[in-house]
């Protein structure tokens, strides 16, 4: 009699053991992916973060060559006169702005684009399968969606982007090269007079060179 209550007793207390053990395993996967959401994205946005978007858009290349369309589009938005937001209304409202912009950004790409904040005020998108023609029209549509005053508590902040577009494999051989070639552009077009688009021109990189 002895025995079998030690025995009920043991297998009570290993089943106990098991239960808390899958639950152990279970909490310790939930908080291994939301450790891993954390580190792929933006706190603020929610968006991609500048570690994601080599590995997401180096993948959309390789796919693209795979497929034989061989075209994804890098574009770099800046958004104009931000720091003077950041000055005037303060940084807490600085971010509201960047977490307006984001959403907006978000209504504007397709499900199979990538939307990364890349610091600051700077965003990419990486677009498959778009020659230079589609990326002039998505840039415009991206400066006419967000030329708008966004609210701000009691403030409407004015919104405008200057946005540079690079195109592989004719900007770039890789996902780097792509960026940096479409960070120049979108200088350009700052230097252009903000609130435009430019598609990268080998004189744009000899011009800041030349500066530097």
């Amino acid at each position: 009699m002895l025995s079998l209550i030690a025995g009920a007793s043991f297998l009570g207390m290993w089943h106990l053991l098991n239960t808390r053990l899958s639950r152990l395993e279970v909490d310790y996967s939930h908080a291994e992916r939301r450790l891993h959401m954390r580190a792929a994205h933006d706190e603020l946005t929610g968006l991609l973060n500048r570690r994601s978007f080599n590995d997401r858009a180096t993948a959309m290349i390789e796919r693209a060559n795979a497929s034989g369309v061989g075209l994804t589009v890098i574009t770099m938005l800046d958004l104009d006169n931000f720091k003077d937001v950041n000055d005037t209304l303060g940084h807490n409202l600085g971010d509201e702005l960047l977490a307006g912009v984001s959403k907006l950004l978000k209504s504007v790409v397709g499900p199979e684009d990538i939307l990364v904040r890349h610091g600051g005020d700077e965003f990419v998108i990486v677009l498959p399968g778009v020659d230079a023609e589609g990326a002039s029209a998505f840039a415009e549509k991206l400066r006419a969606h967000l030329d708008r005053p966004i609210r701000l508590g009691e403030t409407l902040a004015p919104v405008s982007l200057s946005i540079g577009v690079s195109l592989y494999p004719q900007d770039g051989p890789d996902s780097d090269t792509l960026l940096t070639n479409a960070d120049f552009a979108m200088y350009g077009a700052k230097r252009a007079g903000r609130s435009t688009h430019r598609r990268f021109d080998p004189s744009m990189r000899s011009d800041v060179e030349a500066r530097v």
